[in-house]
């Protein structure tokens, strides 16, 4: 009745419910500060043109920062610090940013791993 369902818990609460429900499976473990490592940021993007300023962007220094680009949402990793220079440089080349959003939360984490989303921290 519970296969296939996936929660985030903690580990105090996982080994409680890991005796009352033998079947659970452990996907990740670590600290807070480990899982969102600041160097790994997953950042979207939306900018007015998202076709052009993908060619822009795969042509540019920050072409290795691509993950993905889907529904005219561009996935990018990047150190948090970084995050400014790139939003300077694409305004700078012409491109109207629309939205900036940074993706590092327990939350998003916990949907990548269980959507098996292409975050590549659980790789």
């Amino acid at each position: 009745r519970f296969y296939g369902r996936n929660c985030c818990v903690s580990a105090d609460i996982f080994m409680a419910m890991w005796w009352v429900i033998p079947f659970l499976k452990k996907i990740v473990e670590g600290k807070v500060t480990e899982l969102l490592d600041p160097a790994n940021t997953i950042v979207e993007c939306q900018t007015a043109k998202p076709n052009e300023s993908i060619l822009w962007i795969r042509q540019s220094i920050w072409k290795d920062k691509v993950i993905d680009e889907k529904d005219g949402v561009i996935r990018l990793r990047f150190n948090r610090s970084e995050i400014p220079f790139f939003s300077r440089d694409l305004i700078n080349a012409g491109y109207d940013l629309f939205s900036l959003q940074s993706k590092n939360s327990l939350e998003d984490y916990f949907l990548s791993l269980t959507t098996g989303g292409s975050d590549e921290r659980n790789n």
